[in-house]
């Protein structure tokens, strides 16, 4: 019996997985990874094309797939066509097989039928880790010490910035209050000091200096404090 696919606008087939044409396995990580498919929950199969020693592509069994949009082609999905066979989307199978054709063409095992390269047995899955191991990982061990950075004391640059509206408002209710004096007559003693302080700090218009010298010797003598020399001491 000859087994063949017949063009169909629907496919009344379960989609069970999906065809990836590339001869590397990177194009077909490639499809995985913008599937969101795991390659831990999934099945792969290489599938080889008519001309010996040249892989096709490889079929993807997922018991779970995104929604089939277009993915690479109308021949894209993987379709049950029977327990035993995978078929291509939008494809017919004929004749319908009956359990003895099914145990004389099958037996066992496992087909796929499809138009570019035909009947082909599924053998063992293709197994993605063992041709991706990563390799051993090198312990560096590095006497560079790390890079110190000491921020430098000197000013370069600085910028001002205006006190906001609300904190000058606070400003003068933050400063202490100023202590008032009490009102009351100096005494003998600040009298004398504060003209001695007249005499030191007087203008241009001031007596000259022999007239602040007699009056310095007066107030000395009041005070029990003049000399000789007291006055010139002073001046």
């Amino acid at each position: 019996m000859e087994l063949s696919l017949v063009p169909s606008p629907v496919t009344p087939y379960p989609v069970c997985g999906l065809f990836v044409e590339g001869d590397r396995p990177a194009v077909w990580i490639a499809v995985l990874h913008r599937l969101g498919l795991p390659p831990a929950q999934v099945t792969l199969y290489g599938l080889p094309t008519r001309t010996p020693n040249e892989v096709w592509g490889a079929l993807v069994l997922s018991p779970t797939l995104p929604s089939p949009a277009d993915w690479a082609g109308p021949l894209a999905t993987a379709h049950r066509a029977d327990d035993q066979l995978i078929v291509p989307a939008r494809c017919l199978l004929t004749p319908t097989l009956t359990d003895f054709d099914r145990a004389q063409l099958f037996g066992g095992d496992s087909y796929v039928l499809h138009p570019d390269f035909g009947l082909f047995r599924l053998g063992e899955p293709f197994r993605l880790a063992d041709h991706f191991a990563p390799g051993p990982i090198r312990t560096l061990d590095s006497r560079r010490p790390a890079v110190h950075a000491v921020v430098s004391g000197e000013i370069l640059s600085f910028t001002a910035t205006p006190t906001p509206a609300d904190e000058l408002d606070l400003a003068p209710d933050a400063a202490p209050p100023r202590e008032r004096f009490p009102d009351r007559p100096l005494s003998s003693v600040e009298k004398i000091r504060l003209r001695i302080y007249e005499l030191f700090f007087t203008g241009p218009d001031e007596p000259e200096p022999e007239g602040n010298r007699r009056r310095i010797e007066r107030l000395l003598n009041r005070i029990g404090a003049g000399g000789p020399t007291t006055a010139d001491e002073i001046l």
